[in-house]
């Protein structure tokens, strides 16, 4: 029996269960776990003795792409395993690209201390080799593109899927990929990569004559292996028409509810085991979908925001404003025709609206808001929108009034806010 020597970087206590994993697996392998807590007793672990992998459990402590960078420098062929939530995308994609071989997702469930086991001693007995046909290694550089796509902010979703397919079938070796929509029962076709002629963008089928059915049930990946031996896969029209034998399908989500599935297909029988281990590349990569998608969205509602916002700005730029200098132009013919202390009051007014107007406008155009608050006196404050009120309504008999010591913080706007408050409760009079 041999053993495994793991040096784990991460809390102590997590790896507990592997040995009890592995036993599950095979009688032939055992594991012996060094814990450490800190990448500087990690370094000196692993200069002090071997080591045949290094598993990394993510702390707030941990600068992982660091240690990452250093250990695959001092040692390019050494194993390292990122052992994290599958949620946390740009962590997994960054870690890759410094040199990790794979991450492992961190579940709830027992099976994640199996998947890991396999990992390690897949990892170990690959390691300073290539092999193409490997899932580990597939999945690794399937996250590893993608992160790179992910960086590349002129694409748009749809180009982005386009890659993010293209990648996939590549890396799995899938002659056909594709990606679908959900609506009512009904899959669309959003993106296709591969040589499938019957298989193309904007053609819809119903659910439940589809491989997909299976993935939007138990919004999980799913893989078949080999359709032609399952009577009920073999009457959907994957495979009764378009002779897709194997098959492996994730959910593709959006805030929270199934959008659609990410598919990757073939037309020959594939081993199940290679099927079942490529179902987290898949997972992986519908995740992947599902954020760009909802970044997409959000990008489509802060459009439809801003349009709308610059129609609101045109009204009061156009509606309000050339009403207001048609009256200016009376006031101004007004005054040259006679001398009233009203129409100074007009004028005034009319001053302020301006103001207002223009306020109004750069809040719109620039998206101010209130940062830099300055203490005001509030009886300085009051006495402000007091003699605003005034000159507005000279008769209103209105009057304030406030605590001498009172103070409170605002903008050089607060003036203009509260100018109107005892002219309008003086009209509510």
């Amino acid at each position: 029996m041999s053993t495994l020597r793991v040096l784990h970087l991460g809390v102590p206590g997590t790896l507990d269960p592997l040995d009890e994993a592995a036993e599950t697996l095979t009688a032939d392998r055992t594991f012996s776990v060094v814990t450490v807590e800190s990448a500087a007793v990690a370094h000196e672990e692993y200069d002090s003795q071997p080591f045949e992998c290094i598993v990394i459990e993510p702390t707030e402590e941990i600068d992982v792409l660091d240690f990452i960078t250093e250990i695959h420098e001092q040692d390019p062929h050494l194993p390292v395993l990122l052992f994290t939530d599958p949620e946390s995308v740009d962590l997994i994609g960054k870690a890759l690209a410094a040199g990790a071989t794979d991450y492992v997702p961190r579940t709830e469930t027992d099976s994640q201390y199996e998947l890991l086991a396999t990992r390690i001693e897949s990892s170990v007995s690959y390691a300073g080799e290539k092999h193409s046909a490997d899932p580990w290694r597939q999945s690794t550089s399937a996250i590893s593109q993608l992160y790179e796509v992910t960086n590349q902010s002129e694409l748009s979703f749809e180009e982005k899927l386009d890659r993010a397919l293209d990648i996939g079938a590549a890396e799995l070796g899938y002659p056909v990929a594709y990606a679908t929509r959900l609506e009512e029962g009904t899959l669309e076709v959003l993106s296709v990569a591969g040589d499938h002629d019957d298989i193309t963008v904007g053609m819809t089928s119903a659910l439940s004559d589809n491989y997909c059915q299976l993935v939007v049930n138990e919004t999980e990946p799913v893989g078949i292996s080999n359709a032609a031996t399952n009577e009920a896969l073999a009457e959907l029209t994957p495979y009764s028409e378009l002779g897709l034998q194997c098959y492996v399908g994730a959910p593709i989500t959006l805030d929270d509810e199934v959008y659609g599935s990410l598919c990757f297909a073939g037309r020959e029988p594939r081993d199940p085991q290679l099927i079942e281990a490529q179902k987290l590349t898949v997972k992986t990569l519908a995740q992947w979908v599902g954020y760009e998608l909802e970044r997409s969205e959000r990008e489509k509602e802060l459009r439809r925001q801003i349009e709308r916002l610059e129609e609101f700005t045109s009204v009061v730029s156009h509606d309000l404003r050339n009403p207001l200098n048609v009256a200016q132009g009376r006031l101004d013919l007004a005054q040259a025709e006679c001398d009233s202390p009203h129409l100074e009051t007009v004028a005034d007014a009319m001053d302020r609206m301006e103001d207002i107007i223009e306020d109004t406008l750069t809040l719109a155009r620039e998206g101010q808001t209130v940062d830099d608050k300055e203490p005001i006196e509030i009886d300085e404050l009051v006495e402000i929108a007091g003699m605003s009120s005034r000159a507005t309504l000279p008769n209103s008999g209105s009057s304030t009034s406030s605590p001498p010591t009172a103070i409170a913080t605002g903008s050089h706007t607060s003036s203009r806010t509260c100018s109107g408050t005892p002219s309008n409760t003086a009209t509510a009079r």
